[in-house]
């Protein structure tokens, strides 16, 4: 065999056209073998949860990137993460892996569009090299200034003004500079400013090397007179000979010029002012210079760039009066203000004398106050000042008013000031309900501070600082760019920059996204656009050789742009690249060279590869569920009736400006108005905007308490940031109990967590407040599974009870087992404080148990929608376990239904316990239109509508009977059935061990007994037959009488609640075992169920246990 160093192995490698894969078994995927051809593109289609992702992501993506990670050096290599290896035998043929995801690019708050593509940093390398400084003041470019002109500054400056002359040699730069002492040391400088303060070289301090310094070095120090001006000429120009032609004059104190170490602590918050000179930019009118343009200066995360106001992130948060004045159609006095009115003495004393002050009427609604008393209540009364009036509330003055006159501070500053300075948490919590965001006072929104926003490139009318072509749509960023024009040494320095942001800009163009601006924050990008964003950032890159692997990179994408994503992915794959898609979409199949389908079902019920070729392939094929619906065998009815608009959710005309001023109403049904907007707005048009943005931020407000109509500011997220967007505000006319946002991201990262809720499982457990017993196959293998023992574990406990009673359990740890005769052994988990140990359940899920065996009484499953949608969906919280599981049991139950009955398992969920059952070969929830389909519960019809499907509610005794008779398509049975008996009665027919099941007993109910397999009653009828037909005897008389069993503190042998749901036994000692019944709690019958059972148990339990059972009217 050749090594991976042979030459003959490299040579075929590099020839190989295909990429094989041998043995794949990730997730779901069932052994599969599959030879994908190279420099293709490649198309993964299939049901969602078919295991498209498990092959494309998490085989090929995840070997392709171990094997590259693991060719890199050990030093390389603890700087990355190294991918688990897939379950595959083998994979032949991979290139180096990149993977294209659908998921948000960064949740920073400084990611831009810009800094994700990299456009941002080519902008700041063509504005430092090639731009033009402007003055913000006079809009002139700044030009050079003489040694003249700086001389004649200085001695504009007053007399006998104190001036250091500094050549700055560094700034904001790391380093310990111990050469560039020694050099100006050499030189004769001796006195040098080290981050603000003056040092001899002498007492230099020792600098870190990874911290940014400012060196200064002190060139002359003088007193203003009109006879320096020799002396100045010369400093200066030592200053720009050292500075490469800066120079600072620093106004400096008595105190600094006559001793160093006075300069050295600047903790008095003392700061010298200083005078820039620059021999390069100077403004000819005012003589505003700036330092040397440098790419930092246009990065807005450097302090160098960064705006000082908003640090940069181009918006800050604010007190909104919308917020704070929440009911403005209420009075002061009664509430227009929370905090403010009558129930808060201290602060409505203070609008009190305002009202006698500004003599307006505390009483009127807020709104209807003058302008100017409004603005001066929330902002407050500047320096006019107003006579107050307080009453004491504690001391010796208690009762006694106090006046003072001084300004009001404002509502507003008021809860800024306590916001800043408060040290609670809560305090900090309860006012950022009244906080709003809004782009920066200082930089509009721009990021970057007062000097790089003056700095532009081009000429005349094509003169643009940076800002502004971040601003603007990436489609005209791009005609910009094609028509700017450069001359002279500008020119020659920008042509390559510009070039390479023309491209970049071209092919986020390509993909779509002409309508991002690229100031957009990332954070607001859909997982589609980051996805295609990533796209043309590759496209850029212009590698070759390169496996790409994307995820449904249409979707969100209009079909007008559709074309142009499609012929981007071809230009990968034409430059010599293997591109592989995971998609559904119709006109990316016909552009592709191979398409692979996956199915059938999803699940446990995928993982097969159904059919593979060109498109005419995929179409022609008569078991592909994706090549019917190409062929149109299979199609999507239209419904013949649509659900009524509910009341709407209109923005006001002009509220927006992509509304173009339309007041189109949205319906208030979020489903319909999400699928009506995708499919009729292009990409780009607000519709998610319209239907999250307005309504779930207004709904946020304080005001949207009591059911008022809101009117609120259009959060920052959805367009109000420092893009070019202008949002007013937003009404809502129509009343939300509350909104909820469900977006298109990952549950979760982290390896502990599952789709299986916690708190769900606390909560139907709370409710239910029974008795959980599951017995579980000790399987190793699933040819062991018709011998295996059995543990029985329980894992809950009595209603209103801490834990599980102790005292029962001699029954569960010494009859089970001698029933069973060594067949089933014990285990019991007591109850936590909480009532239910939920890891425990989620144990048994993850074992692959509770599908087979859970049984809730009373309907709990059936009244959860949640829980109900997931089980539609098969979903399970470890997949890996569950394929083993059923493994095990899906082959019997298929063939006994198939051979012995002609009908057709349509699927095995998950969670909970169900089956469904059709009579004739159903591939997908989809088939089921127009199909009769039995229910054992009213709250499945509600399920299997939305698909077509007729439900027909009746018993499963009557299913068999029925589908041969052509009377019912398919049932559904199981945990959501009333009795949770279907199933298992359909595993009547099947001739393997009782151990195929595990068996749940909630409350142990009688419907828990009878629903048992016929093995598993074997096994306790050989040692119980009298029993059985006592429990069955006394249940049919209980039915009759139509007595009810109280299932939460019930205690019987039988009924309705079953066996043994609340015991308490009194040891008198270890062969008796006392069970009372409480008269207090339970009905009469209980006392005839106990007389029945009680005595069949001592002549059946003893012989075997030595335990023997009394009644309440035997007790001592």
């Amino acid at each position: 065999m050749n090594s991976p160093t042979d030459g003959t192995y490299l040579a075929r490698a590099l020839q190989q056209q295909t990429i094989s894969i041998r043995g794949a078994r990730t997730h779901n995927l069932k052994n599969i073998d599959l030879d994908i051809p190279r420099n293709q593109l490649v198309v993964i289609t299939g049901l969602s949860g078919s295991g498209k992702s498990s092959l494309a992501f998490d085989t090929l993506y995840a070997e392709g990137q171990r094997r590259y990670v693991e060719s890199l050096s050990t030093y390389a290599r603890q700087f990355l993460q190294l991918m688990d290896k897939p379950d595959v035998d083998v994979i032949e043929g991979l290139s180096p892996a990149i993977s294209i995801e659908q998921k948000a690019t960064s949740h920073n708050p400084r990611s831009t569009v810009g800094t994700v593509t990299e456009i941002h940093d080519y902008l700041r390398l063509l504005f430092a090299r090639a731009g033009t400084p402007y003055c913000p003041d006079h809009d002139l470019p700044l030009q050079s200034q003489t040694v003249s002109q700086m001389v004649d500054a200085v001695l504009a400056l007053p007399q006998d003004t104190r001036l250091m002359i500094l050549a700055p040699v560094a700034r904001e730069k790391k380093g310990e500079f111990l050469d560039v002492f020694a050099e100006m040391q050499a030189q004769g400088y001796v006195r040098f400013r080290v981050n603000g303060a003056i040092y001899a070289f002498d007492d230099l301090p020792t600098l870190k090397k990874t911290e940014k310094h400012d060196i200064d070095v002190v060139i002359d120090r003088v007193k203003v007179r009109a006879d320096l001006q020799q002396r100045l000429a010369e400093s200066f120009e030592a200053a720009l000979r050292l500075a490469n032609g800066r120079a600072i004059a620093v106004e400096m104190e008595e105190s600094v010029i006559e001793n160093d170490s006075a300069s050295r602590s600047n903790d008095e918050g003392y700061r010298p002012k200083e005078h820039f000179f620059n021999a390069k930019f100077a403004c000819p009118v005012c003589n505003h210079s700036i330092s040397e343009l440098e790419p930092r200066l246009f990065s807005f995360n450097s302090p160098v760039g960064a705006c000082p106001s908003c640090d940069g992130l181009g918006q800050q948060d604010f007190f909104d009066p919308a917020r704070v004045v929440a009911f403005p159609t209420l009075s002061l006095a009664s509430g227009a203000i929370k905090g403010w009115d009558r129930r808060n003495g201290y602060y409505f004393s203070m609008l009190e004398s305002l009202a006698k002050h500004y003599k307006f009427d505390i009483d009127k609604p807020f709104e209807s106050l003058p302008p100017e008393v409004q603005t001066a209540i929330l902002q407050g009364s500047g320096e006019e000042e107003i006579k107050f009036s307080y009453v004491m509330d504690s001391g010796a003055s208690q009762g006694k008013k106090l006046t003072k006159k001084h300004p009001f501070e404002g509502i507003l500053p008021n809860m800024a000031r306590r916001y800043r300075e408060t040290d609670s948490a809560l305090v900090r919590e309860d006012l950022a309900r009244y906080r709003s965001t809004q782009p920066c006072q200082s930089c509009n929104g721009s990021r970057l501070r007062l000097e790089a926003r003056h700095v532009k490139i081009g000429e005349g009318d094509q003169a643009r600082a940076i800002f502004e072509i971040s601003r603007v749509t990436l489609r005209e960023s791009y005609a910009y760019f094609q028509t700017l024009t450069m001359h002279g040494a500008k020119g020659d320095i920008a042509a390559k920059v510009v070039r390479e942001i023309g491209l970049r800009l071209k092919f986020l163009n390509d993909v779509g996204l002409n309508y991002l601006s690229l100031d957009r924050s990332a954070e607001t990008l859909s997982g589609g656009e980051s996805q295609r964003i990533r796209l043309a950032s590759q496209i850029g890159s212009g590698l070759t050789g390169v496996m790409y692997v994307l995820d449904e990179p249409s979707i969100g994408l209009h079909q007008r742009d559709n074309d142009r994503l499609i012929e981007t992915l071809k230009h990968l794959r034409d430059i010599g690249n293997s591109v592989l898609v995971v998609e559904h979409d119709e006109d990316m199949m016909r552009a592709a060279d191979h398409i692979i389908d996956m199915g059938l079902g999803a699940g446990v019920h995928g993982g097969r590869v159904i059919a593979q070729g060109n498109f005419d392939a995929i179409q022609s094929n008569t078991q592909s569920l994706t090549g019917q619906y190409l062929a149109q065998t299979l199609k999507i009815a239209v419904p013949g009736k649509r659900t009524p608009w509910l009341p709407t959710v209109a923005p006001k005309p002009g509220d927006e400006d992509k509304f173009k001023s339309r007041n189109a109403p949205s319906p208030a049904a979020v489903r319909r108005a999400e699928r009506e907007a995708h499919h009729r707005a292009t990409q780009g048009a607000l519709q998610t905007l319209r239907v999250v943005g307005a309504s779930d931020h207004n709904l946020s407000c304080p005001s949207h308490q009591d059911g008022h109509t809101v009117d609120a500011r259009v959060p920052t997220e959805f367009g109000c940031g420092p893009t070019a967007l202008r949002c007013k505000k937003a009404s809502l006319i129509l009343n939300f109990a509350e909104t909820r946002r469900f977006r298109m991201t990952t549950l979760g990262d982290l390896p502990r967590q599952t789709v299986a809720r916690g708190d769900q499982l606390r909560r139907i457990f709370l409710k239910s407040g029974l008795l959980a017993v599951t017995l579980l196959p000790l399987i190793a293998h699933p040819s062991d599974i018709k011998n295996a023992p059995l543990r029985l574990r329980i894992v809950g406990g009595l209603a209103g009870a801490n834990q599980f009673p102790r005292q029962e359990e001699p029954f569960w740890q010494k009859t089970l087992p001698a029933l069973s005769r060594g067949q089933i052994t014990t285990e019991i988990v007591p109850f936590d404080k909480a009532g239910i140990r939920t890891h425990e359940m989620l144990r048994l899920m993850q074992l692959g148990v509770v599908p087979f065996g859970t049984m809730l009484m009373g309907g709990i499953l059936s009244a959860d929608p949640e829980l109900a949608a997931l089980d539609l969906a098969g979903m399970n919280p470890n997949m890996a376990a569950l394929r083993r599981s059923v493994a095990a049991f899906r082959p019997h139950l298929e063939q006994t239904m198939r051979e012995r009955h002609g009908i057709e398992v349509l699927a095995i969920y998950a969670y909970p316990a169900q089956v469904t059952f059709c009579s004739r070969s159903f591939t997908g929830l989809a088939d089921l239109a127009g199909r009769r389909v039995r229910i054992s519960n009213p709250s499945q019809a509600d399920l299997i509508r939305p698909f077509g499907a007729v439900p027909i509610q009746s018993e499963f005794s009557a299913v068999v009977s029925g589908m041969r008779s052509g009377n019912v398509d398919c049932a559904i049975t199981g945990a959501m059935s009333g009795n949770a008996i279907g199933l298992q009665e359909v595993a009547s027919h099947l001739h393997t061990s009782a151990t195929t099941w595990g068996l749940s007993v909630f409350g142990a109910n009688l419907g828990a007994w009878t629903a048992l397999p016929p093995d598993m009653k074997s096994l306790i009828k050989t040692e119980l037959p009298k029993l059985e037909a006592a429990i069955w005897a006394d249940s049919e008389r209980q039915t009759d009488e139509g007595v009810a069993c109280n299932t939460g503190r019930g205690s019987c042998l039988t009924g309705k609640t079953g066996l043994m749901k609340e015991v308490q036994t009194n040891a008198v000692d270890e062969s008796k075992l006392r069970i009372s019944f409480r008269d207090s709690v339970l009905p009469a019958w209980v006392q005839r169920c106990g007389n029945t059972c009680v005595p069949v148990w001592n002549r059946l339990l003893a012989p075997v246990t030595g335990i023997r059972a009394e009644t309440q009217a035997t007790r001592p």
